[in-house]
């Protein structure tokens, strides 16, 4: 049956499952309510996250797709726009995050916990008054997930109203969720102009991403963006990878994490069902890979130079690849990074200089070498001056030589691949430090905090004890007064009592005919029950401190018996 997609009308009730507005109260039903259940025929697939350097899954992005019954698959691309327009932004959400939710119970309870879900807030549902309290009401049916999911707003949303932004990220992180800026690098925030807002991630856009391959000023903008996030105490991320060269400028950057088509596609709940188990084991992905081949780019416009370099240097068993013109290079160092270059000065069209000048813009790593039989010497020594050549060698060679500088070029650059993963695994150390050294005062700023309110509480237990009508008197272990009240004073005028022995005390009581004859003893393990203190009987009841806190010692409390002579 031909199938007129365009005359198909997009059924938002059933992309969502419900008819209407959803109030937050219908949504906290917990897991019998499910968004598959209610008939909603969206769906959510996930991408993988990577952790760097360990190479481990540490998060999925939920993507949300339409199975539609007539037209198949429909990408977010194609039902979005639609349900912005309806104004139902907001329930899209939240059968998203409902979903999100059942999907990490499902992981949860199949013993592969803590996998962050990583959900895009559009537009239209990110300044919904609304929001916090739907997603709120949506978590709270399912207790361990707040802090599984990880909300993202883009840097576009953020830029319509910064100050109504900050409020909402205020009142989303008090449900509990981990909050993230994604799509950073379009330019219209600062690092610095991010640092109140209660971002643990900044995640670099695909657009971004791509750039740096091709622009060196984007390239040297991402370590930038990595390294102020580090500084802030956030972690850096990277969407939309797509290459190995990508990947390698986001490692050799300091990336955090990076998620993309090079690593893995958007996966079906059941394909990730069977990766969770390996999260650990991507070995491959980590920031110190196993050392690749050597790679040599040879360029020159002579097929039986090229032939010849290829022959001398085959026993050394370099990865060689080969250009007749600067051109041709160029397309080569969009596809791969090259350890060593070795270019011919004189070629048509462009020089090896003039390529090298290029060269180092893209590939700015590589170890750069010219090789030719014309000693222009002033523009060799600019290039070299410039930092675009490492060295210049005549024709024609001499075999044993051109081997032993290619070698050396080699040497040069492993070394310097070794300073940098070393450079770079001392300032994975120093971030770890730093942020354990804020977790630390963050923890003791709380301690304080806490002192400083026992401190206050303990000051207003001793002013209403003081003023307790009744005599009251507390001691320590060993017997020693450290608490008197005002009617304890009273009563016992004309006695030192703090930092005295309770027994001495009512010996001297006892002595002079204030009190009832009490052994010391008795009246130190409060076995006395009753002392008499002028016409007036007490009794004498004895509290063990420490069953409901951590103090020590005995509070005594004096309760005046009426009618006892």
């Amino acid at each position: 049956m031909n199938v007129d997609r365009h005359a198909i009308t997009l059924d938002i009730d059933a992309l969502l499952g419900r008819p209407g507005s959803v109030d937050a109260a219908a949504l906290a039903h917990g897991p019998t309510e499910s968004a598959a259940e209610a008939g909603s025929q969206l769906r959510l697939q996930y991408q993988p996250v990577i952790n760097l350097p360990s190479g481990e899954l540490i998060a999925l992005k939920a993507l949300p797709l339409w199975e539609h019954p007539v037209l198949g698959t429909l990408s977010p691309r194609r039902f979005i726009p639609p349900v912005l327009a309806a104004g139902r932004a907001a329930e899209l959400f939240d059968v998203v995050l409902q979903q999100a939710c059942r999907d990490s119970a499902h992981w949860i309870d199949a013993g592969q916990p803590g996998i962050r879900i990583d959900i895009d807030l559009l537009p239209g549902q990110f300044y919904d008054d609304t929001l916090a309290a739907r997603a709120g009401a949506i978590l709270a049916a399912w207790p361990p997930m707040p802090a599984q999911i990880c909300l993202q707003i883009s840097e576009a949303i953020l830029r319509h109203d910064r100050a109504a932004g900050q409020l909402v990220l205020q009142r989303l992180k008090e449900t509990g969720v981990a909050l993230a800026l994604s799509n950073f690098g379009a330019g219209a925030f600062a690092i610095d102009a991010i640092q109140s807002m209660p971002f643990a991630r900044i995640n670099i856009g695909p657009a971004f991403v791509q750039d740096m391959v091709a622009l060196a000023d984007d390239a040297a903008m991402a370590q930038h963006i990595i390294g102020a996030a580090h500084d802030c105490g956030m972690r850096a991320g990277a969407d939309g990878i797509e290459t190995a060269i990508e990947f390698e400028l986001l490692r050799n950057s300091g990336c955090d994490e990076v998620q993309g088509p090079y690593f893995f596609r958007a996966l079906a709940v059941h394909e990730i069902d069977k990766l969770l188990p390996q999260r650990a084991s991507f070995s491959e992905l980590a920031l110190l890979p196993q050392k690749p081949r050597r790679s040599l780019l040879l360029i020159d416009d002579e097929p039986n130079i090229l032939s010849a370099l290829k022959r001398l240097l085959r026993p050394d068993n370099y990865d060689i690849q080969i250009a007749n013109s600067g051109a041709a290079a160029l397309a080569l160092l969009d596809q791969c990074r090259f350890d060593v270059i070795v270019c011919d000065q004189r070629m048509p069209g462009m020089s090896g200089v003039e390529f090298f000048g290029i060269a180092k813009q893209r590939c700015p790593d590589s170890v750069r070498m010219i090789l030719s039989g014309y000693t222009e010497l002033q523009s060799v020594i600019d290039a070299v001056n410039e930092g675009a050549i490492y060295k210049f060698l005549c024709k024609p060679w001499e075999d044993l030589q051109l081997r032993g500088h290619i070698a050396e070029a080699f040497e040069r650059k492993e070394m310097a691949d070794d300073n940098q993963r070393l450079n770079q695994a001392v300032h994975a150390a120093n971030q770890r430090l730093m942020l354990a050294n804020r977790q630390m005062e963050a923890l003791l700023a709380q301690q304080q905090q806490q002192i400083l309110s026992d401190e206050v509480s303990l000051d207003i237990v001793r002013e209403v004890l003081h003023h307790v009508p009744l005599p009251v008197i507390g001691t320590d272990d060993d017997g020693l007064i450290v608490f008197a009240n005002l009617a304890a004073q009273a009563l016992l005028q004309g006695r030192t009592l703090l930092g005295g022995d309770i027994s001495q005390i009512f010996s001297q009581i006892a002595g002079q005919g204030l009190a009832s004859a009490v052994p010391a003893e008795a009246a130190r393990n409060g076995d006395a029950r009753f002392v008499q203190c002028g016409q007036t009987t007490f009794q004498i009841k004895t509290h063990q401190m420490g069953s409901g806190s951590q103090s020590r010692g005995k509070l005594l409390v004096f309760t005046e018996m009426a009618g006892i002579p």
